[in-house]
């Protein structure tokens, strides 16, 4: 029995024998911290490596012939732990990057909270409203990700794509495929760690799947 549950059809007309799995970084030490982090690259907390574990047996029978991530760390060793022992490539791909938080870098939500309130109650209730000196809004988040990911959708030749980015980029991505406004992403799509949202090319219209590696804390 297959652990991915049917999570939704998207109406988007394509044929192609490929499938993607999109894949969250695992547990942070910036998440540890629960603060937000672009600025300082950091890796993963050394807890997650057990979530990994659990996540590899599960995908351990599925083949991956490409695997791509963001160029930060904790998605790094997220792809290397997955793939590293299967002598594929791992390409960096800076499209996908962690969206620039701008003066929020560093910060715990409560943090934010009480320095922005205002800001704070816009991004948790219209997102992609939200506009601040040196972040970037989704609206840029998806302009830069969103192309790519289709660029890999009609060139690729491999059947099997692993794909490892943050919480933000995938939202946006999936809320294409998924014909979800930006002004509701937070509400509708729920990232944990090692979630993955896998995405299957086969039939004339994608299916959209979903697997989530509960992390207890």
């Amino acid at each position: 029995m297959t652990p991915f549950l049917d999570y939704r059809m998207s109406s988007i007309n394509l044929r192609k024998p490929l499938v993607i799995d999109l894949l969250r970084h695992g547990f942070s030490v910036a998440n540890a911290a629960g603060r937000y982090s672009n600025i300082v690259d950091e890796p993963l907390d050394p807890s997650a490596y057990a979530d990994l574990t659990r996540l590899n047996k599960i995908l351990d029978d599925f083949k991956y012939d490409r695997a791509y991530s963001s160029p930060y760390q904790r998605c790094l060793e997220t792809a290397k732990f997955l793939v590293g022992d299967r002598g594929l490539k791992i390409e960096q791909i800076a499209a996908i990057r962690e969206m620039a938080h701008g003066p929020w870098d560093g910060l715990r939500p409560q943090d934010i909270a009480r320095i922005y309130p205002q800001e704070w109650q816009t991004w948790r209730e219209c997102p992609d409203r939200l506009t601040l000196p040196g972040r970037e809004t989704l609206q840029e988040v998806q302009d830069r990700a969103l192309p790519w990911f289709k660029g890999l959708v009609e060139e690729a030749e491999e059947t099997r794509v692993l794909v490892v980015t943050h919480e933000v980029v995938m939202r946006v991505i999936l809320a294409n495929f998924l014909e979800i406004p930006l002004s509701r992403v937070r509400q509708a799509i729920k990232i944990g760690n090692l979630k993955i949202y896998r995405l299957d090319f086969a039939q004339a219209s994608p299916l959209i799947w979903e697997l989530h590696i509960p992390c207890p804390r």
